[in-house]
């Protein structure tokens, strides 16, 4: 027991010597260094992931810009087309495209509605034929499933007056379907809705021939815009 004790003893006299002498410096310059190389290399990370979380947020910022801005220039020319006064719209974004259908940013908490007209100023481009809380699916006039009562109308300096009418049958090419043979169109003519008296444009009448048996007519039309360059709609409010 007394041996244990003084060599305990012993040691303990030696680190204080040394201690005291300077002799233990280097190891707590050591673990100084290390520690304060910890500390730098954890306040990069925190300022990296900092940085990228502002970047990310400016990023969605300039995205909300972006969008409002081409919402304020459907809108002005959605006032300069001749359309009613009467009329609400819904301003909605492509979040999806294909050649011939399209998704919206927009769904029943936005007041969508299955079957709304979808329209480029005063251009119909399409419909909705599905309707989620946030989202919706509509297909383009270029659509084989897209079906829609027409007019085909005859515009002077003075007035428009209504040629004809017909079903507009969707695919790469438009044809209006189902013209009666004593209904006098022609080239020229354009095509629009039959709602809201034709506000609603469809293209120009570019061909006429008789139909399958010859019992009606039909028509080719020419669409006004390239569908695939659409980014912000208007949907007719119902």
């Amino acid at each position: 027991m007394k041996k244990s004790f003084w060599i305990l003893l012993i040691l303990s006299l030696f680190f204080w010597l040394l201690d005291a002498r300077g002799s233990f410096n280097w190891l707590h310059q050591f673990f100084g260094q290390f520690t304060n190389r910890a500390r730098k290399s954890a306040l990069l990370v925190v300022q990296k992931e900092e940085d990228e979380n502002w970047e990310g947020q400016i990023a969605v910022l300039q995205l909300r810009v972006s969008q409002l801005e081409e919402e304020n220039k459907s809108a002005r020319r959605l006032l300069g087309a001749d359309l009613s006064s009467k009329l609400k719209f819904i301003p909605a974004h492509l979040v999806g495209l294909n050649p011939d259908s399209f998704i919206l940013d927009q769904g029943s908490f936005g007041g969508i509605l299955e079957d709304s007209l979808v329209l480029f100023e005063n251009i119909l481009v399409g419909k909705i034929v599905k309707v989620n809380s946030f989202n919706s699916r509509g297909i383009f006039l270029t659509n084989n499933d897209f079906r829609l009562a027409v007019g085909i109308w005859r515009k002077n300096e003075e007035e428009k007056n209504l040629a004809g009418k017909g079903i507009l049958q969707g695919g790469a090419s438009l044809l209006i379907e189902e013209i009666l043979p004593e209904e006098e169109v022609e080239e020229g003519d354009l095509a629009a809705s039959l709602e809201q008296e034709g506000e609603f444009l469809i293209g120009q009448v570019i061909k006429i021939e008789w139909g399958q048996g010859k019992v009606f007519k039909r028509a080719e039309v020419k669409g006004f815009i390239d569908l695939r360059n659409l980014r912000t709609v208007m949907v007719v409010k119902q």
